[in-house]
């Protein structure tokens, strides 16, 4: 009967272990899982500033190629550029 008692107690106490282990295997696992979404989260934000840039480096050059194109446009030379001084505002007193 002894050892039908102590048998129990050493199932009992492995089953015990086992609980505890299990329990915090899973909140180390929701936390993991909260930390990777996390992430997920701050790379979604970050892929979306990306695609937006790359919409802004697009439309500029697509408008600058149609303008060569198109309009047959080309950026000015040195020896185009006007460069004007403005006077200096009178201070009111």
């Amino acid at each position: 009967m002894i050892r039908l008692i102590v048998l129990l107690v050493a199932v009992l106490l492995v089953s015990a272990l086992g609980l505890v282990t299990s329990r915090y295997e899973a909140r180390w696992t929701t936390i993991e899982l909260e930390r990777a979404r996390q992430a997920e989260r701050a790379l979604d934000v970050a892929w979306r500033q990306l695609q937006l840039e790359l919409t802004q480096y697009s439309q500029h050059a697509r408008i600058d190629a149609l303008a060569r194109h198109d309009l047959k446009m080309m950026p000015a030379g040195a020896d185009q550029l006007v460069h004007w001084r403005a006077a200096p505002r009178a201070e009111q007193p």
